[in-house]
């Protein structure tokens, strides 16, 4: 199965951050460049990683994500990498890696709660396995099969405990001027993965409220301090962890 970008082709930049490595891009409701916000109907932002990976996020221009692509290119024609899209709502609707334009490994489909209801495995394009709810329960059941009730299971946790997370929290996570120029306020849910060493990486949106909201948690949660790590009888292993943040003004 193909992937395709969307093309934004030759467009004026709309704001350039001090990081060279950032450009933001607006659209008309036909998604046609254009230079004033007042005619943006869309949103987009892109991060140079590399000199041959860039990642595009597209935003409504005063909502929620519709889709982020990891690109090979510039113009983002060529997604290779991470790719996530999203409902009108805000909220991921499927996620999961490219090779070349085609999807490659696993492939992940959300309920409106935000649960995985199907999953599918895929090599170069070609679909390899697919997993629905029964067998991802049953595949579950499973692993928790190996583990019997003299083992110690240990959650990841934030220095002293939830007291603290929420001290950074309230601390470190400011209103946006974007967002309280516009007039949007929210939750945002954060993803993200607290390693075997007790950091934190792999930050994605999982409910996305408005660009500058979803930067603010973003930034918030990447510049977390060194967590304690999750453990299995002593054993560090990496935890995924899940963070509603709501902005309010």
């Amino acid at each position: 199965m193909l992937l395709f970008a969307l093309l934004p082709g030759t467009l004026p930049v709309f704001a350039q951050k001090q990081a060279k490595n950032i450009s933001f891009f607006l659209f008309d409701k036909e998604w046609k460049g254009c230079n004033k916000p007042a005619d943006a109907q869309y949103l987009a932002y892109r991060k140079k990683i590399n000199d041959s990976t860039y990642e595009w996020r597209y935003y409504n221009y005063s909502g929620p994500l519709i889709n982020i692509e990891t690109t090979k290119d510039e113009a983002g024609a060529r997604p290779h990498g991470y790719l996530a899209y999203y409902g009108k709502d805000g909220k991921i609707d499927s996620s999961g890696s490219s090779l070349d334009g085609r999807k490659n490994g696993w492939w992940y489909y959300y309920t409106d709660s935000l649960t995985v209801w199907l999953k599918e495995k895929y090599e170069n394009g070609r679909l390899l396995e697919r997993m629905d709810t029964l067998a991802m329960r049953l595949e579950r059941e499973k692993e928790n099969a190996q583990f019997d009730s003299t083992d110690v299971l240990i959650e990841a946790s934030f220095k002293n405990g939830d007291k603290d997370w929420m001290k950074y929290i309230q601390k470190n996570l400011k209103v946006p001027d974007r967002t309280e120029k516009i007039g949007r306020g929210g939750t945002v849910i954060v993803q993200f993965v607290v390693d075997k060493d007790g950091n934190v990486r792999d930050v994605d949106i999982v409910r996305s409220v408005e660009y500058a909201i979803d930067e603010a948690a973003i930034s918030l949660i990447e510049k977390s301090p060194v967590w304690k790590p999750a453990s299995v009888n002593g054993r560090p292993v990496k935890a995924y962890r899940r963070q509603p943040l709501t902005v309010q003004f």
